[in-house]
């Protein structure tokens, strides 16, 4: 559940900051950088976060991202609050999104084995419910 609630707040959240955005600078080169920033980490960091998520517990990295998730959100709400008038502090603030999202996502999914038993594990990846025979 909360994996869903990150993803959803997630994509929210970006889906206004492009609003954001554009309504400031009304060019669409701005729209495509605020993708850029949040897509780029990821491409960046994939290898170093699948590493980290092998050796360290990956219960703790999962905390760490949603706490940082939360801290990100914050941020960007006091940007808004005060006064945003440059692009470039959403962006820095993207950089680091795009960073969480990074680590969040392979060790979420290398997290998933020890939440599920191995019989019913094919079934929990494909999002299908396990059938009960009888006896």
């Amino acid at each position: 559940m909360a994996r869903f609630l990150i993803t959803a707040s997630s994509e929210m959240q970006s889906v206004a900051i492009g609003w954001q955005v554009y309504n400031l600078t009304h060019r669409p080169r701005d729209l495509g950088l605020v993708g850029l920033s949040q897509f780029l980490p990821g491409i960046l960091l994939f290898l170093v976060a699948g590493h980290v998520a092998d050796p360290l517990p990956r219960q703790r990295i999962l905390q760490t991202c949603c706490a940082s998730f939360s801290l990100i959100s914050l941020l960007l709400l006091a940007l808004t609050v005060h006064g945003l008038h440059s692009v470039w502090s959403v962006y820095g603030v993207l950089l680091l999104n795009g960073v969480v999202r990074a680590f969040n996502m392979p060790t979420g999914q290398a997290f998933m084995p020890q939440l599920v038993k191995a019989g019913d594990f094919p079934n929990a990846v494909a999002g299908r419910r396990p059938s009960y025979r009888r006896r």
